[in-house]
């Protein structure tokens, strides 16, 4: 018969005691090859190939089959009536669910696949091989690589992404812009129209708003492989009221949210932070959403000079398809907004040290004196003074 043309999301239909014997080609094009068929014979006994080639030797291009069975009753004649869904997926659909854009490479051993760039939140469509995703991990030749943007590295071989189906989201490392290893995570499932889809993502982005450098690992130690240093100004404080309406409507890039994993991902993980001038803070807890808290940070020895930093902390889901990630956001406990056309500038009582506070600007306030009276004074100021 004629070639007809079945373009995306369409659907034809037929009835199947018409097509029993019958014998379905595809093709990329109506000048393809007759090799790739589905006998249509086998359908009634749930019986399909997991896949079809329907490019050419020298571009192949692979699609899934997936057979959806479901059984109607025909209340007139009083019987059961089997319908079969015969749907044309990709191989795989590998989504970029971290705040940044990535490069990857699809490969299988030192052979490149396919190589894209992907900005966040979108997906990519594989089909230049077929890709087994029942097989044991040694068995699985098929690999995707990783690079954040920033970096000049791919991730290694055998610490990439694997396409193969499990229950529990796996561990894949990538380098950072220091190139220093990043433990991200990947979950890989079937999606509801069958589509094996692998979904890369960071367990927590830290959101730094509070003009200070910060450093944070997994241990009390300054050797620890998770530590990492997140740099001031990795994003703007915003009034409280502001900030959900922000999450909502700026883009996720604007929030400039810094990556980091847990060994323990579950709602027992926990960090430590301290700034280049405090101890480390005591754990805490950062796995359970709609958690919140407050930590001190003493000065170190030598810089008794330097206030008691106290910080909030607060955890919540990312949005929309990012919601497989929480976002830890350290502020500082105190901020203080002039709303005045006027600068100011303030002090805590029975010490010299003084802050300006500029005009429609926030600014961070620690207690520079623990053991005076936690009350301030303050005085109309030039900007100069």
């Amino acid at each position: 018969g004629d070639w007809e043309q079945l373009r995306p999301n369409e659907q034809q239909f037929c009835p199947l005691g018409l097509l029993k014997d019958a014998t379905l080609h595809v093709s990329r094009s109506s000048e393809g090859s007759l090799d790739s068929s589905v006998s249509l014979r086998y359908l009634s006994k749930n019986r399909v190939q997991s896949s079809l080639d329907i490019g050419s030797p020298q571009s192949p291009y692979f699609i899934r089959l997936v057979l959806h069975r479901a059984t109607l009753f025909d209340a007139s004649q009083h019987r059961s009536i089997d319908t079969f869904r015969l749907c044309f997926v990709p191989i795989l659909a590998f989504v970029n669910l971290l705040p940044l854009p990535i490069d990857c490479l699809i490969v299988r051993g030192s052979a490149v696949l396919q190589s894209a760039s992907l900005p966040a939140g979108e997906r990519l469509l594989f089909h230049a091989a077929d890709v087994n995703p029942t097989l044991r991990r040694e068995e699985q030749s098929i690999h995707i690589r990783i690079r954040p943007r920033g970096s000049k590295l791919f991730s290694l071989f055998d610490e990439s992404v694997l396409p193969i189906l499990h229950p529990a989201a796996q561990p894949c490392y990538v380098f950072d812009a220091s190139l220093q290893p990043l433990r991200l995570s990947y979950e890989v499932s079937l999606s509801a129209d069958g589509v094996v889809t692998a979904q890369l993502y960071s367990e927590f982005w830290i959101v730094n708003r509070t003009n200070e450098e910060l450093i944070v690992a997994e241990q009390r130690d300054e050797s620890s492989p998770s530590k990492r240093v997140i740099p001031a100004g990795n994003a703007a404080i915003v009034e409280s009221a502001a900030f959900q309406s922000r999450l909502e409507a700026d883009s996720i890039e604007s929030l400039n949210p810094f990556l980091f994993s847990c060994e323990q991902t579950d709602s027992n993980s926990t960090i430590f932070l301290r700034t280049q001038t405090s101890e480390w803070s005591e754990k805490l807890g950062i796995g359970a959403v709609g958690t919140t808290g407050i930590t001190a940070l003493k000065p170190q020895p030598g810089s008794e000079r330097s206030p008691l930093r106290v910080f909030g902390i607060s955890i919540i889901s990312a949005p929309s398809i990012f919601g497989m990630t929480k976002i830890v956001t350290i502020s500082p406990s105190l901020v203080l907004f002039n709303h005045t056309k006027q600068p100011i500038r303030l002090r805590q009582v029975h010490t010299d040290a003084s802050l300006l506070l500029s005009p429609n600007h926030p600014t961070p306030f620690h207690w520079p004196d623990q053991k005076s009276p936690r009350e301030v004074e303050f005085q109309k100021s030039d900007l100069e003074a």
